[in-house]
Formats: structure tokens, sequence, C-alpha cells
């Protein structure tokens, strides 16, 4: 019997601080089998090396290009923000 092979798929939330969308954000991982991308948790990371927060969206997306292209599901998790406030 042969299994059906189940496409790599996105789902992205955005939303504002305080909005839930980590919460949502695990329990879609978790239900879908999906790794769970934080870009908050990256900017976090970025900072402690001393390294801009800017650049965790490229991080990020990095990230999603490797899971994609090894056949694995994600939830992307990106907070909102008012166009010329500070990443």
């Amino acid at each position: 019997m042969r299994v059906p092979q189940r496409k790599p798929f996105t789902i992205a939330l955005i939303g504002h601080v305080g909005s839930g969308k980590t919460h949502i954000a695990r329990l879609l991982a978790k239900k879908a089998g999906a790794a769970h991308i934080n870009t908050d948790a990256i900017r976090v990371a970025l900072r402690r090396r001393g390294k801009p927060e800017s650049r965790a969206i490229a991080v990020a997306h990095r990230f999603q290009e490797r899971l994609l292209r090894n056949g694995k599901p994600l939830v992307l998790e990106l907070r909102h923000r008012k166009s010329g406030a500070p990443p």
C-alpha cells in the first residue's frame, strides 16, 4: 500500500504584541506536526550574539527555505509593526 506524500506548507501568523500568536502557533505546530519559527525568539538570539535584530526576518526565511526543501511543514510567527517603527 502506498502512503500519500504530504506536501510541505507554511502557516504564517502575523499580529500585534500580546495578541496570542505564540499560543496559537504552538498549538498549530503541534497539531500539524510542523516546526515553529518565532521571529521574536530569533531577535533575542541575534541580540545576545551582538548581531542586528533587523536580520531576524532573513534568518527566519532561511530556516523556512531549508525546512520546505526538506519536505517539512512549518508555522511562521511574525510580529506586526507599524510602518517606520523599529524592528
